[in-house]
């Protein structure tokens, strides 16, 4: 049976210091609300010995108000357990001391397994530090908000780095990876500000999720020719990011990887890519030319808002152009489609203003909603036999567009529903 118990009430400022589970006669998911400086974890509460750590922090009715005034804890014997994020929002912390533990250290105020093979937390206020070189991984958010924080050696010993373990480390500046590093866990390096480039190390086979998404000041990616896969946002909103070469056998890049990198200029894909997912360039505004991989599809959005893309030849390959895969690409001038295209989905080349031809090949048997709405460079279009569904307003606000179509056909019954402008009608 698992009872759920509030304790030691507090009148000034918290309702509550601690909460907690009793489990088998012990304190599991200890959380401990913090008003003062300095707090030594108790062993026991109420005769039952406590063995895990939940969370140390701001109470949650406070937490937007106020900063967690802790400084400085102590760790009792009895813990067994604590949780990765247990100290996230103790963000004036200095120093972390274990009393006795048989499985946690401290050395210096900063927190290891008792081997010290697991980094596990590091006070958030100092600002440069040498990892010990018996550390094989640095757990999650084990320097998380840690914004004092400019320079870290990592040693050739670490072979993981965990989810969010350096996340909003606004300042660090410079990094230097582990050689035998294998893993970078997902938003390992969300959000650090400052950080202007890193060298992927040729163990590292896969980037996961926002692993360096929102470094603004990133300049430089230089990747190793193992990675196979770029999972979503890995570099999402890398605002300085120019020019990107990305190695020879990858074959996956997920959605938003590049979204919003404003100053990309240039990004070379290898042939073996075969997957690139939903918004994956989208607002890249200074992106001109891309040659794309034999996809089987140009995902959603992929393009939206590249407004200085002029050109682009879609490959054999792609049987459908997805949702705004091209929408408000205001310079395009050119578009190259492919026999076997199947569907032009919907708002695929919405408002692509400059666009003042394309052939829609014979193989394509559906033009979506607003496909080419606003295109009102178009002059003419031939809407070939195979067309068998042409949704509303699919060539809407494109006012001077005539028509070519053929007899008996799709294209035809639309331009007569649609009161749309006949040039030539095809046998």
């Amino acid at each position: 049976m698992i009872i759920f118990i509030v304790i030691s009430k507090i009148k000034e400022r918290f309702k509550k210091k601690y909460e907690y589970t009793i489990y088998n006669n012990q304190i599991i998911n200890l959380v401990v609300y913090a008003d003062v400086k300095e707090i030594i974890i108790p062993a026991y509460i109420d005769c039952h010995k406590v063995v895990s750590i939940e969370y140390i922090g701001i109470h949650y009715d406070e937490i937007n108000e106020i900063d967690c005034p802790l400084e400085y804890i102590t760790i009792p014997q009895t813990i067994e357990k604590i949780d990765a994020d247990a100290f996230n929002d103790c963000n004036n912390l200095k120093a972390i001391y274990v009393n006795n533990n048989p499985y946690y250290e401290s050395i210096d105020g900063v927190l290891y397994n008792k081997d010290c093979t697991c980094l596990m937390k590091y006070p958030s206020h100092k600002d440069q530090y040498i990892i010990k070189d018996t550390v094989t991984k640095i757990n999650d958010y084990t320097f998380y908000l840690c914004l004092d924080l400019k320079e870290i050696r990592i040693p050739d010993s670490v072979k993981e780095i965990g989810e969010k373990a350096f996340a909003y480390c606004w300042n660090l500046q410079d990094i230097h990876l582990s050689d035998n590093l294998e893993k970078i866990g997902s938003s390992a390096f969300y959000c650090c500000g400052h950080l202007q480039d890193i060298v992927l190390p040729s163990l590292i086979q896969v980037l996961e999720e926002e692993v360096f998404s929102e470094c603004y000041e990133l300049e430089k990616v230089v990747f190793n020719d193992n990675i196979i896969e770029i999972k979503d946002r890995a570099f999402s909103h890398c605002r300085k990011l120019e020019h990107i070469r990305l190695p020879r056998n990858v074959k996956s890049i997920g959605a938003e990887t590049f979204y919003k990198c404003i100053s990309l200029k240039s990004i070379d894909i290898p042939d073996n890519v075969q997957f690139i997912g939903e918004y994956a360039f989208s607002l890249c505004g200074c992106l001109e030319s891309i040659r794309l991989p034999n996809l089987e599809c140009i995902s959603d959005a992929m393009f939206l808002h590249c407004k200085s893309l002029k050109e682009i030849v879609v490959p054999n390959s792609v049987k459908r152009i997805g949702y705004q895969a091209f929408g408000y690409c205001y310079k395009l001038e050119k578009v190259v489609l492919p026999d076997g295209l199947e569907v032009i989905d919907q708002y695929a080349f919405s408002h692509c203003v400059s666009l003042k031809e394309i052939n829609i090949p014979d193989t394509t048997t559906k033009i979506g909603k607003g496909a080419f709405n606003d295109c009102y460079s178009l002059k003419t279009i031939t809407i070939p036999q195979s067309v068998k569904r042409i949704d509303n307003i699919a060539f809407g606000g494109c006012g001077d567009l005539t028509f070519n179509v053929y007899f008996d056909s799709n294209g035809l019954l639309y331009c007569v529903k649609n009161d749309k402008k006949i040039n030539q009608i095809l046998k």
